[in-house]
């Protein structure tokens, strides 16, 4: 949520993220004309097979 405390408007960004796609939506007065009501769709592809990474540690 973010909040613009001068003029007391809020916009609300709400989410689901996978590592195919990744969907945003965004509402709200703060958000701007341009971005009120949109909902962005990000296709990752294969972004995500391509990178290294670690999984979590063990303890133990």
């Amino acid at each position: 949520m973010a909040t613009e405390l001068a003029a007391n408007r809020t916009a609300e960004v709400t989410g689901r993220f996978s590592s195919q796609v990744s969907i945003i939506s965004i509402h709200g007065d703060a958000a701007g004309r341009g971005c009120d009501g949109q909902t962005f769709t990000l296709r990752l592809g294969s972004y995500f097979v391509n990178q290294g990474g670690g999984g979590g540690g063990g303890g133990g």
